[in-house]
């Protein structure tokens, strides 16, 4: 039954990758930054990038590596691993980790990290729940500026802070993968431009035939709505975000390893896409989502927070092939379960959680390979 439910699902590849291609606008991380850019990435010497070290106490780990439950998963997973542009994948079925695998032909292993993309969005929005629950944020209905004065006088300022988390500033549309111009994100990434530099130069509102898009109102996948929220988390909290996230993301997830995000000439983050984890810490930052949601960890704001978060706020009409929007999260896959919800990242960056089925996927690559897609989707109908 299993086999047959593998190869039925492979029937959608055609179909879902005519809405990759579109997403990733024919173009990979290993075209822009180099071969091999999801792996080792921090280590490039053009760029800046800030260390946050392992938490205090690290969370070990659960794993489930040769049971025979799990033998035709594991196989599919190989493959998937051994795929031209895969550089590691791991599977974690009810909170143990049953596959881990690493790309080692390509120079892939456990002790390097790998990049986000915009896997960090997700990262983000999980940083503004914690300043939310912690008291720093009063309420996401509350005007970013409020925050951020930075922001004043801008489409995102005027935003709330829910309406950034949903990628609704209303704020003019960004170019190809949600940056500004094609140019702009290395423009941070080598300090040609700050984040800052290029908030103030995309700062006025879009308009349509009925005149300026009201915040809220329609979804638009950029950039600085994320780089917006950074602010929002600085000025709430008296904190550089990459030190927000080291208080919260990384001691909370129990990160074993150092982690770096990469950082604009300001010293910023460069938190649309640019955090850079081990396998193992980005296993146990999927971990730490898990376990709010379950309730856990006896964090009921936090639970809130992402129970609502991770489920359709906007439509996209089917962007990517992923037809919801959350928090900073895809919803609502056309090819998988409703119950599911993924972090995207540029090139084949992919982490998948099912609160339902209790499996979750963490993929990294340069490009973008369906046969991961599928590797969950089928996964994931089965019991």
């Amino acid at each position: 039954m299993k086999k047959a439910l593998f190869g039925l699902i492979l029937v959608a590849v055609p179909i879902a990758a005519t809405y990759q291609q579109e997403a990733q606008a024919q173009q990979t991380p290993q075209s822009l930054y180099g071969p091999g850019s999801s792996y080792q990435f921090w280590m490039d010497p053009s760029m800046r990038v800030t260390k946050m070290e392992p938490a205090a106490k690290v969370r070990d780990l659960r794993k489930d590596p040769s049971s025979a439950a799990y033998s035709e998963v594991r196989k599919f997973a190989q493959e998937t691993v051994d795929l031209p542009g895969t550089t590691a994948l791991a599977l974690i079925d009810k909170g143990s980790v049953v596959f881990e695998g690493y790309a080692i032909s390509k120079g892939s292993s456990s002790q390097g990290r790998f990049i986000s993309f915009s896997i960090a969005k997700t990262v983000t929005a999980l940083a503004v729940g914690e300043a939310l629950c912690g008291g720093k944020i009063k309420d996401i209905a509350d005007k970013a500026e409020d925050y951020a004065p930075a922001l004043k006088g801008t489409a995102y300022g005027e935003s709330s802070v829910r309406d950034l988390l949903m990628m609704a500033s209303g704020a003019k549309s960004g170019g190809p993968n949600g940056s500004p111009t094609p140019t702009a994100t290395r423009e941070n990434l080598t300090g040609l431009k700050t984040i800052a530099e290029h908030l103030e130069q995309f700062k006025d509102r879009d308009r349509s035939f009925g005149g300026p898009i009201r915040p809220g109102t329609r979804f638009d996948y950029k950039n600085l709505d994320t780089a917006a929220l950074a602010l929002v988390v600085r000025g709430a909290t008296g904190m550089a975000f990459s030190q927000w996230t080291q208080q919260t993301i990384v001691e909370k997830s129990g990160f074993a390893d150092s982690s770096y995000w990469h950082i604009d000439r300001d010293g910023n983050a460069i938190n649309f896409g640019f955090l850079n984890a081990s396998l193992e810490d980005w296993i146990r930052l999927t971990l730490r989502f898990r376990e709010i949601i379950k309730g856990e960890t006896d964090e009921p704001c936090l639970k809130g927070f992402l129970e609502t978060g991770t489920k359709t706020l906007l439509p996209t009409y089917q962007r990517a092939g992923w037809s919801g929007y959350g928090y900073q999260v895809w919803t609502d896959y056309i090819f998988g379960s409703k119950s599911t919800f993924w972090m995207l990242g540029f090139g084949g960056q992919r982490i998948a959680i099912d609160p339902v089925s209790d499996k979750m996927l963490i993929t990294f690559a340069w490009s973008p390979e369906d046969q991961v897609l599928n590797l969950f989707n089928s996964w994931n109908r089965t019991r």
